[in-house]
């Protein structure tokens, strides 16, 4: 036995982890296409590793479906997608059925021109959306993450591809689309025409094309993508955020599900991949601050694989350095690369159109913006996405060739990362054409061109034709080889330093120096077409040699500092001396655990890589925890563990810090020599701090195994236990463990229930027993829903040696239990069996069991029976009362000295007494449980297998709290509350099937006879025997099972015998149903059966039959093997009774399953059977050719009971599980000393004493250590702890109450120091073996002399910060330490507070923005050891953490009436800014430091984060130079300083200040946006209060530049319509918007001007005033009363205002469809109406409410003069009574829209005034001049020409 049960143990292990390594995310559990991680299909598979500097490494960027193809993967899978068939050059948008096995075998191709990685095109499935006329070749329209594309091939090809790759050090980079998937929604508005709009507020019409063909799950609903239609601004911001990119579909970047699907999508095609970097598209389009954390998720994570540098750029189509740089410029953070486009275009200008050299360099200059990605940089001649560089060169391929030498030289020995793009080596050309030249309706991008073939298929324009992979004689291809093979000879032209030695003013020569170490490479390029000589300067000393590597027999001596020669037409030379240094390198240095989860709990592990391995010495890490003033130099161990291309990897721990220490850290690696490399993180040395975090990230720790290292033998069980937390985040702990360093296992972890953890739990699992020898290695996994964390030993997983001997002689184990838990009731005994091996050695089995958790007793086993294997052994227990839990262990002796347990895995064995009904079980807790005080809340865990629909109720009896949740299996009932005290929980529900029909035996006392029916749904037995009872016997009783050796059935069974075999003995029983089975219904007995081996042509068997059809059987014959219809069921009957379950699913149909062979097989199967409803079942035994006679029933081998029909239609069952959780009380201590005041209060202390713990107690100890080992402090012989002997292995040293802190502590030798035995409770009984036998004590935690350890921390959470609630911040104090008798607090100038760990205070209540307040925390030891911390919390403004990019809008403005200064500015993105500083020199040039002026934050204003500050009335002459300053949440700071000019104001300059939002400025549109208004503008024509302000000025105009009026000459006395000024805003509920006009005829022909009577406008009823309006796509051009009128800009509106010039009549109407309707005879319809049916409020008024400037020209002519406009005319006395001012409010639903929709999108606006056509408008638009009369402009023969507007129109909101 002891050879057998590991054995079979491993083999269940197996099929345990086969099954765990079966869970894959989503799709990728598709055994074909899945994107399946490869680490959790093989867990020793090795991931290639990160090179050790990208710039060793050159890339070819290739299309799959365009480079090499294999077989016909479409012809299957997507035949339209062909291009066969397709016409050129159309053929180009189609598959070309290139794949990832025509790419792995042409690999040649690729190591034969040096290519060391391909950036291919992305691998996760494409489609191709509802426009067919292309398809998805490219691998740019994802449509499931989770999935590789068919197209291309099988997830088995894509794993063959890259692992051939990484076989020839060829690294793969993938293009992957995180921005957007296939178009399979879109708006249906408009014919979908709306589709190809944007509409900033959505679009309603929403939905999918096919609602049979959405995205791939998790995709798969509209709730993730965005649906504002098409962008066609692609600057425009936020369009170009939610717009899709040309019809794809716009994925919810901002969304925090979205966001968590795509990081585990990538972090899974990193896993299933083994991929070395990303090519990330669109990053332009994503969500800027989410793209860059996504960007170092996947960083970090690669790290987790071994990939510590792996490589992500984004495409991001700008030649501005600085943004290219911003994703990539922060070391450790977001992407480490980017695109070099401005180089492209640099390459370009040189190289084709024949400029200087210089610029070259000039650029390459510009790689220092880049920060951590400068030495990453990916530089490319052409692209996918550009015309080709041999296009440019004019399409004569020779020429090309000729061309391309010089630009592919400076590319591969110039630049960091050089790139090519395939085909550029064979110099396509497009075939001459560029891409967009011939757009036709038919071809309206006409782009792509540049994607030729390089197979002999599809689209090959120009040189693409042929098979370009045979032809590796092609020149370009052997000059790529050629510099490959230099750069791979010469470390210097891929890392040396750079310097430009000669440059050209235009074609000529370049020359430039790669210098590393002693080697310099000068490298000299030709980019004329004629020979040219040149002697550039170099490093080295004159005599120097230099040979020229492209052809060694040309060699150049150095005289006088220079090199000599002659370059040809186009030619390369490489001329290079001296020699590169070591080969020494690191890379991948990092920490564990990461930035973010290092808590004082973990140790700090420091891993890094260094090679080549040959020639490392050694390898150190150097770090400090003072900032850098006291460093320590620690050696590094080689990790064998860890796979290294090319060196090693190596790891140290740096041990355990306190929380807030910031650890500094850098490598060092050494040769023999003495040569070293470094790694210092650029020169800022690696930091990482230890930190509290929020409680939430995954940690485990304090990983160990038992039996020890050293101890642990090949007969004893070898466990593995952990701690992991927190708690209520770990969702799961799993074991993955190897005998062989090969094959690993996973097992998953219970909880141990009963082991304390601080903010976690213990977990543990049996790996079972193994041979002498067997080195076992194995590491834990936390997990939760999203993450994962390891311990493995800081890499090196934990290792263990099994060594022979130990108890492999006794073994105890098969403990099982009846009734089973959901069946125990309050009068149930419990038997308990359990077996042992050897047989007849074993002296005694006892149970040590506990009803309360507490106590634990023991009760002997009596010897029962055996097997030829084992011995048999039980124990009956109870009965006990509803809600007891009996919690127990087993051990057998042998003698005094062996023995051996079986605790379930170190879990202990739980029976639940009153759980009635198997179908709902409580298993978290495991049983009843205690808490501490601090634990307010529980999450209750279990399973209801019988009850799947419904709702399951719970109450908690002492609270009186309930409530339920749907009926799941396994279910979870979040945060039940607990109250102090016994908190009982029951939870109870409906079971989901009824009970139609059920029988057992123990209705049966009066005997088991034909005919008789106990039961019920059941006919009557129907007994059909065969027996003579001389020579044969059968039939049946009723009788134990166990009788027969068989478990599992109650009292009394149906038994079956039949003797002796081959004489036609045969007992058989039938039984009808009442009513044939119901679809959907089950039938199900327990059966046991027994077997003996004479027994040849005997069988035991059941049949379900329809009728006398058999439908399905189930027998045993004269072997072990159980048979079911058409197979093998289980391979070995087993002991114990089996429960057999035959759903009938339908006819023809029947389910099988159940468990057999002890609970070790199980079968779940459906069989295809004959039809017809199951409504008879039979039972046979026959021919045992064991001698018997009726009245001997100890032979008889077969059994039935509990016969049961369940499904609709039968009586449901309430069932019920409980568990009581005692709560236990607060602790108080009101003094802060450490001491509870119920402590103090029970010997007479009184607990306001000051420092009470610190004080000495009659016994000798202080009072602190009395409390800790609870001792009476008076008492002065009690000694503190006894320890009891329960067993010989099994002790504990008392129950200690309280509750109190001890650490139990063990040495095997008394002359070695005693070790902490972590997990191990003071006061339960221990349990430990021989391999642990030695010496125990306790270590009370306080008290006496301190040990060595005793230490104090107090850290305070948050800490040191700024927050923005006028009520202050929660904060939490913490202390932690050995002997900690002190903590106090100080806020401010408060006195002194105690706290103890966890206390949370309020900090800066009442504060005022940007005041602060400082708490101060103090901990003491009992023998002095303090620590002190200090922290400064300031309120700050409203922020929201996100980071502050910008800061703009930057204005000011200056009350002329009194010279009061406003500066206003504005940070963004919005909601960004937390403070906001003007930076002021008042009248400079000003000394010293220019003082900070806070800002108010501006609620009311949008489009930004909007700050304004009043800088007071200042005298005329004064002169105000400023800059403003903003920081965000995190105190980042963004300056806007005028482009380095600074802002000035000169007060008493005129015109309000220059920063007068257009007030100086003619035909100024959109100076402000308007302004948020909550309090509305009072509409009464008379400009109340002054409530327009230049804030809410939208459009400025000029006076007397459009003067004309009505009339046909001055003399008419009639106003002219003069537009000057367009306000609004906006409330909650309404937009207001007013305009004003003037007449200044008075000032400037005040002779024809006559008075300011009637002929003004606000009294014309001929003049006619409108206002249109632009809120949404799709308005009319024409206007709404037919006038002349049109619109031909980008502004069409869809909303008129009309009305007579004094209110005559005034209406609005909404354009339908692109139309106005306006009925007849002044009728209205719902789109048509006055202003009151709309609820529009209109006011007029004879005034000027521009302020007290009036600015105009003096002529219409001159509006267009440099200085206009030139006259203020109200300083020239101007008499506002001739103007006409006029406002509105109209409501936001009359318009359609929302106050929401104008923030965000925004709305545009123009004013006019007229008749028949306009004679202004504002903004202001020529068409209103452009009909000349007789006077020049001032012709009023304007108002009857046609106008037709095209300026846009004012914006309001956005």
């Amino acid at each position: 036995m002891k050879a057998v049960k590991p054995i079979l143990w491993l083999v269940c292990a197996t099929m345990m982890a086969t099954l765990a390594r079966g869970q894959f995310p989503y799709s990728a559990n598709d055994a074909t296409y899945g994107l399946r991680s490869r680490i959790v299909e093989n867990p020793s598979f090795a991931y290639t590793p990160s090179p050790a500097d990208w710039r060793d490494i050159n890339i070819y960027q290739l299309f799959t479906d365009r480079f090499a193809d294999s077989i016909d993967q479409l012809a299957s899978y997507k035949p339209a997608w062909k291009t066969e068939g397709k016409n050129f050059p159309y053929n180009r948008n189609f598959h070309h059925g290139g794949d990832w096995k025509g790419l792995k075998n042409n690999l040649d191709y690729l190591s034969g021109m040096g290519v060391r990685a391909i950036w291919m095109s992305g691998v996760q499935m494409n489609d191709q959306g509802k426009d067919t006329n292309y398809t998805p070749y490219h691998q740019y329209h994802p449509e499931d993450f989770f999935k590789c594309d068919p197209a291309m091939g099988t997830f088995a090809e894509l794993k063959e591809l890259i692992d051939a790759c990484h076989a020839r050090g060829i690294y793969v980079i993938l293009d992957v689309v995180p921005n957007h998937m296939c178009d399979k929604n879109g708006l249906w508005g408009n014919n979908q025409q709306d589709d190809k709009q944007y509409f900033g507020g959505g679009n309603s019409t929403f939905g999918w094309w096919n609602d049979g063909n959405k995205h791939a799950a998790p995709f798969d609903s509209l709730d993730y993508f965005h649906n504002n239609g098409t962008i066609t601004c692609w600057d425009c911001s936020p369009e170009n955020l939610l717009g899709q990119f040309k019809g794809t579909d716009d994925l919810k970047t901002e969304n925090s599900q979205v966001q968590g699907w795509l990081d585990q999508a990538f972090k899974n095609l990193i896993d299933a991949t083994d991929c070395d970097g990303f090519r990330v598209d669109a990053i332009k389009h994503v969500e800027y601050n989410w793209i860059k954390k996504w960007a170092d998720d996947m960083r970090k994570h690669a790290a987790t694989r071994g990939k510590n540098d792996f490589i992500i750029f984004g495409e991001y189509f700008s030649y501005d350095n600085g943004a290219l740089a911003s994703f990539c410029k922060d070391a450790g953070y977001s992407f480490n690369s980017a695109l070099f486009f401005p180089l492209s275009q640099n390459i370009k200008n040189v190289f084709v159109d024949g400029q200087g050299s210089g610029q070259l360099t000039q650029q390459l200059n510009n790689k220092g913006q880049y920060g951590e990605g400068a030495n990453r940089l990916v530089a490319f001649i052409d692209n996918h996405d550009l015309n080709r560089i041999a296009l440019m060169n004019g399409g004569d391929t020779a020429n090309d060739v000729w061309k391309l030498k010089p630009a592919l030289s400076f590319l591969y020995l110039a630049t960091p990362v050089p790139c090519l793009f395939y085909g550029t080596e064979h110099a396509f050309d497009q075939g001459g054409h560029w891409n967009g030249s011939n757009k036709t309706e038919d071809n309206p991008d006409d782009g792509d061109w540049q994607r030729e073939c390089m197979f002999d298929k599809g689209f090959q324009p120009g040189p693409a034709q042929g098979n370009k992979l045979a032809a590796t004689d092609a020149p370009l291809y052997q000059h790529i080889a050629a510099l490959n093979r230099a750069r791979a000879n010469h470390a210097s032209l891929r890392r040396g330093s750079f310097t430009e030695r000669w440059s050209s003013g235009g074609a000529g020569a370049y020359a430039f120096s790669r210098v590393l170490d002693q080697e310099e490479a000068l490298v000299a390029l030709n980019t004329a077409d004629g020979d040219v000589s040149l002697n550039p300067e170099v490093g080295k000393p004159d005599g120097t040699e230099f040979f020229n590597t492209l052809n060694t027999s040309e060699k150049v001596t150095v005289s006088g500092g220079r090199i000599s020669f002659t370059l040809s037409g186009k030619q390369t030379k490489i001329f290079v001396a001296g020699e590169a240094p070591s080969d020494l390198w690191v890379r991948g240095t990092h920490n564990w655990p990461e930035a973010g989860n290092v808590t004082p709990a973990t140790p700090v592990w420091v891993n890094t890589e260094a090679g080549p391995a040959e020639d490392v010495a050694s390898v150190k890490v150097g770090y400090s925890a003072d900032g850098g003033t006291t460093w320590t130099t620690k050696v590094m161990e080689v990790n064998t563990e860890w796979t290294s291309q090319g060196g090693a990897w190596y790891n140290a721990n740096l041990g355990t810090f306190a929380a807030g220490t910031v650890i500094k850290y850098y490598i060092e690696v050494a040769d023999a020599e003495d040569n070293k490399a470094w790694d210092n993180n650029g020169g800022q040395d690696y930091s990482v701090t230890v930190g509290e975090g929020d409680g939430t990230e995954l940690w485990v720790l304090n990983t160990k195994n038992y039996p020890l290292d050293g101890e642990a033998n090949e007969g004893a069980d070898l466990y593995v236990d952990t701690e992991a937390g927190p708690a209520g985040v770990v969702t799961g702990v799993a074991v993955y463990f190897s005998s062989n360093s090969t094959t690993w296992v996973s097992l998953p972890m219970p909880v141990h229930a009963d082991w304390g953890s601080e903010n976690g739990a213990w977990y543990g699992a049996n790996l079972g027993r193994f041979a002498a020898g067997t080195v076992v290695k194995y590491y834990v996994v936390a997990s939760n829903d999203t993450t994962a964390v390891t311990n493995n030993n800081g890499g090196l997983n934990f290792q263990v040696t099994i060594r022979a001997g130990g108890t492999a002689d006794l073994w105890v184990g098969d403990t099982r239990f009846q009734p089973a838990n959901g069946e125990i009731t309050s009068s149930s005994i419990i038997q308990i069996t359990s077996e042992t091996w050897p047989t007849g050695v074993v002296d005694e089995v006892v149970l040590a069991y506990t009803v309360d958790g507490a106590t634990w007793l023991e009760k002997a086993y009596s010897k029962v029976g055996g097997t030829p294997d084992n011995d048999i052994w039980q124990v009956e227990m109870g009965p006990y009362a509803d809600g007891t839990t009996l919690r127990f262990a087993v051990v057998a002796k042998i003698g005094t000295t062996d023995e051996s347990w079986d605790n379930n895995g170190g879990q202990d064995f739980f029976a639940y007494v009153g759980q009635a009904g198997s179908g709902l079980m409580i298993t978290n807790p495991p049983g009843n449980i205690t808490v501490p005080n601090s634990v307010a809340s529980y999450a209750l865990q279990g399973t209801a297998e019988a009850i799947t629909t419904g709702m399951l109720r719970w109450t908690n009896a002492l609270t009186g709290a309930s409530g339920q949740i749907a009926a799941a299996s396994p279910w979870s009932i979040e945060d039940v509350a607990l109250d102090v005290g016994t908190n009982r929980i029951t939870v109870s529900g409906e079971t989901t099937a009824g009970t139609i029909a059920e029988d057992n035996a123990g209705n049966y006392g009066a005997g088991w006879t034909e005919g008789s029916n106990a039961g019920t749904g059941f006919g009557a037995w129907d007994f059909n025997h065969n027996q003579d009872g001389t020579n044969s016997w059968a039939g049946v009783f009723i009788g134990p099972a166990s009788a027969a050796g068989i478990t599992g059935f109650g009292e009394n069974a149906f038994g079956f015998y039949a003797n002796p075999a081959g004489v036609g003995a045969n007992a058989e029983v039938l039984r009808d149903f009442s009513s044939p089975m119901p679809v959907g219904s089950v039938f199900s007995f327990d059966w046991g059966v027994n077997w003996d081996s004479d027994a040849e042509g005997s069988y035991r068997g059941f049949s379900l039959l329809a009728a006398e059809t058999e439908l399905v059987y189930i027998n045993m014959g004269n072997s072990q093997v159980i048979n079911i219809t058409g197979g093998t069921m289980f391979t070995n009957y087993g002991t114990q009774a089996m429960t057999l379950n035959f759903e009938y699913v339908a006819s023809g149909s029947i389910r099988v399953w159940g468990v057999g062979r002890d609970g070790s097989e199980s079968y779940n199967q459906t069989l295809t059977v004959p039809a017809g409803a199951p409504n008879r079942i039979k039972f046979y035994f026959n021919g045992s050719t064991v001698p018997e006679l009726e009245e001997d029933h100890d032979k008889r081998q077969m059994y039935v009971d509990n016969l049961a029909i369940t499904g609709e239609g039968g009586a449901s069952e309430t069932l019920s599980a409980f568990v009581t959780i005692t709560r236990e009380e607060e602790i108080i201590d009101s003094n802060g000393d450490g001491i509870p005041d119920s402590w103090c209060n029970r010997y007479g202390l009184d607990p306001l004493t000051t420092n009470l713990a610190s004080q000495t107690a009659p016994n000798g100890y202080i009072y602190g250590a009395c409390y800790r080992m609870d001792l009476d402090p008076a008492d002065l012989a009690t000694p503190p702890m006894l320890m009891e002997l329960v067993s010989s292995n099994r002790f504990t040293f008392g129950a200690p109450a309280g509750g109190r802190q001890y650490m139990l502590q063990h040495t095997a030798d008394m002359n070695e120091p005693f070790s902490d035995l972590e997990g191990a409770e003071v006061g339960q009984i221990m349990n430990f073996g021989i391999a642990t036998q030695g010496f125990y004590r306790v270590r009370f935690l306080g008290g006496g002399t301190p040990p060595p350890s005793e230490s104090v921390n107090v850290v305070a959470s948050p800490g040191a910060t700024t927050f923005t609630n006028p009520a202050g911040l929660e904060v939490t104090l913490f202390v932690s330490g050995v002997n900690v008798i002190t903590s106090t607090y100080t806020l401010g100038s408060s006195p002194a507070a105690g706290y103890t760990n966890g206390t949370r205070i309020q900090v800066g209540s009442g504060l005022a923005v940007g005041e602060s307040a400082t708490l101060e925390l103090y901990g003491a030891t009992a023998t002095g050891v303090t620590d002190t911390a200090s922290y400064t919390y300031t309120r700050r403004s409203e922020g929201t953490g996100i980071v502050l990019t910008n800061v703009s809008g930057t204005h000011f403005w200056v009350n002329p009436e009194n010279n009061q200064v406003y500066i206003n500015s504005a940070g963004f993105p919005e909601g960004s800014t937390a403070e906001a500083y003007i930076v002021a020199c008042v009248n400079p040039p000003c000394e010293g430091d220019w003082p900070l002026i806070p800002m108010s934050f501006n609620p009311d204003w949008v489009n930004g984060d909007w700050w304004s500050a009043d800088m007071g009335i200042q005298p005329d002459g004064t002169v105000i130079q400023f800059t403003i300053m903003m920081k965000d949440s995190m105190g980042n700071e963004v300056w806007d300083n005028n482009g380095g000019q600074d802002y000035t104001i000169t007060i008493g300059d005129g015109g309000g200040g220059n920063g007068e939002p257009g007030g100086d400025k003619p035909y100024s549109t959109n100076p402000t946006k308007g302004q948020y208004r909550s309090a509305g503008i009072t509409i009464d024509g008379a400009n109340t209060s002054g409530e327009w302000t230049t804030n809410m000025l939208v459009a400025l105009d000029m006076a007397n530049d459009d003067p004309r009026s009505l009339g046909e000459n001055w003399t008419m006395h009639e106003a002219p319509i003069d537009l000057t000024h367009l306000w609004a805003c906006w409330d909650d509920n309404n937009l207001y918007i007013a305009w004003q006009l003037v007449d200044v005829t008075d000032i400037i022909d005040s002779a024809n001007a006559g008075s300011a009577g009637g002929g003004k406008i606000s009294n014309n009823q001929g003049l006619l005033l409108w206002a249109v309006l632009d809120t949404k796509s799709g308005g009319s051009s024409s206007d709404m009363w037919a006038k002349s009128n049109t619109w031909a800009g980008a502004n069409t509106p869809d909303m008129q205002l009309y009305m007579n010039g004094n209110f005559y009549s005034a209406y609005m109407g909404r354009a339908v469809g692109g139309t106005y309707t306006v009925p007849e005879g002044g009728a209205t319809t719902d789109d048509y109406k006055t202003f009151d049916s709309w609820g529009i409020t209109k006011g007029k008024g004879d005034l000027f409410a521009g302020g007290s400037e009036l600015w105009g020209v003096g002529d219409a002519d001159n509006r267009n003069a440099a200085d206009a406009p030139n006259r203020n005319f109200l300083s020239e006395g101007h008499s506002t009574a001739r103007d006409s001012f006029y406002e509105f409010k109209i409501p936001f639903n009359a318009l359609g829209i929302t106050k929401t929709q104008l923030e965000s999108t925004g709305i545009g606006i123009m004013v006019g005034g007229g008749s028949l056509s306009s004679m202004d408008t504002i903004p202001n638009d020529p068409a209103t001049l452009n009909t000349q009369g007789v006077a020049g402009d001032n012709s009023s023969l304007e108002w009857v020409d046609a106008d037709s507007f095209s300026v846009p129109f004012a914006r309001i909101g956005k």
